[in-house]
């Protein structure tokens, strides 16, 4: 079966808050001393640094390539304040990302390990099956040993009945191993076919999962796009509302962050427990088949004893007349089986 690949989720351009460019605007006038509009390149990292920015050598490069479009070593505002927006969206939407693979590798671990589990229940299963088989045929081969062995203790006029019974007996265990041989043809395929539809409930179970997905996706998309085109068109009336609280947004959005973060954290510390009790189940589930198969060795052992014990008893004819003669007296089939 396929692996089912990790949903990835698309990073979209949205517009920001006023209260996020209100920001970048009082730090944008704090470093333009002339009130041109404009500020040197070489002043972008710093003002990043005062928004609360780390940006890296290679995105100021690519700040002073974006920014300098007049070519003569400003930035003008706006220009400013758009790449200011993109930054942040573009290192936001890195770091769901990245948590969101985290948190879908622990689970497909998890799911990984909870089959594995599955699969040696079934196959402790078959062996204890197959052990029960087994004790049921040596108790079988047993008895008709000591049948033989009582009948062989008549009278040579006896003879020709126990030889017809013999055969008689013979072509029952053969139907009885066709028929078994049948049956267990009829439970592989039975099987076969029950695996065949599970995969097939799996694949469409993945592919509905996808489309919900998918479906959850546009319309968060059409959401957010709804919601910036709102915004927009009521940024001038609630600019002010949103300057007085700006500094009480900012503190909500860090608090919510790190409940965000303490809460993921958790999640990923309970699907690394699970999966080590899952592991440990494993391991007890494998020293069990082991054992299982150390116990049908032993009686396939036992039966293959009593079956040379029974080819020994019928090999022996009862119509020897030397060996009465010489007054040899016959084991019972309790001392050739030991």
């Amino acid at each position: 079966m396929d692996e089912i690949s990790p949903m990835r989720i698309p990073i979209t351009m949205v517009f920001p808050p006023p209260s996020v460019s209100h920001a970048t605007l009082v730090v944008f006038d704090e470093f333009d001393k002339t009130r041109t509009g404009r500020v040197p390149i070489s002043l972008v990292g710093e003002m990043m640094k005062t928004l609360g920015e780390a940006p890296t050598l290679e995105d100021l490069e690519d700040a002073a390539i974006i920014l300098d479009v007049e070519k003569n070593g400003h930035a003008p505002k706006t220009q400013f304040v758009d790449w200011c927006v993109q930054y942040r969206q573009v290192k936001r939407d890195a770091r769901s990302v990245a948590d969101q693979n985290r948190l879908i590798d622990a689970r497909r671990s998890r799911q990984m390990t909870e089959r594995d589990a599955e699969l040696l229940r079934n196959r402790i299963h078959l062996l204890e099956r197959e052990e029960r088989r087994t004790l049921k045929r040596i108790s079988e081969a047993n008895r008709k040993a000591a049948l033989m062995y009582e009948r062989k203790k008549n009278a040579n006029s006896k003879y020709i009945e126990r030889h017809k019974f013999r055969s008689r007996r013979m072509k029952e265990m053969r139907t009885c191993r066709e028929q078994n041989m049948v049956r267990k043809e009829l439970s592989r395929a039975a099987k076969v076919r029950a695996e065949s539809n599970m995969m097939h409930r799996k694949i469409k179970s993945a592919n509905d999962v996808k489309s919900m997905s998918r479906n959850l996706a546009e319309r968060k998309r059409r959401m957010e796009k709804e919601i910036s085109d709102r915004n927009r068109r009521n940024h001038i009336s609630v600019v002010r509302q949103r300057q007085r609280h700006l500094e009480s947004k900012l503190k909500r959005e860090q608090r919510r962050q790190e409940e965000s973060e303490v809460e993921y954290r958790a999640k990923v510390v309970d699907e690394h427990v699970l999966q080590r009790m899952k592991r440990v189940h494993l391991s007890h589930l494998e020293e069990r088949e082991a054992s299982l198969i150390r116990r049908v060795e032993n009686v396939r052992i036992m039966q293959t004893d009593a079956l040379e014990g029974l080819c020994s008893v019928v090999a022996t004819s009862p119509t020897d007349a030397s060996l009465r003669d010489a007054g040899v007296k016959e084991k019972p089939m309790g001392e050739a089986n030991r």
